[in-house]
């Protein structure tokens, strides 16, 4: 909004030429920003969290199912599931 401001300014014939707005106008870009990173971090950091514990869900399903098929082979086999882990 500040860079418009300044145009809408100049535009009216305002002199300018001894505005220096670089510093400013980074530290308001800055300060304008800032909210909008908060927001798209914290919406990037809550997709990934989900990611995360849906992929350690899978893989602690396959576990679980590799472990039941293991110890039903050992069933059949006559062996104690439980002796061998």
């Amino acid at each position: 909004y500040f860079e418009a401001f300044v145009k809408a300014l100049n535009e009216r014939g305002l002199d300018l030429h001894k505005v220096h707005v670089t510093k400013e106008e980074a530290v308001l870009w800055g300060v304008s920003h800032w909210g909008r990173f908060s927001k798209t971090k914290g919406a990037f950091v809550k997709t990934r969290k989900e990611k995360v514990k849906a992929e350690v869900k899978k893989v602690g399903q396959v576990v679980k199912s590799k472990n039941t098929e293991l110890g039903n082979q050992q069933e059949k086999k006559g062996e104690d599931p439980k002796a061998a882990a």
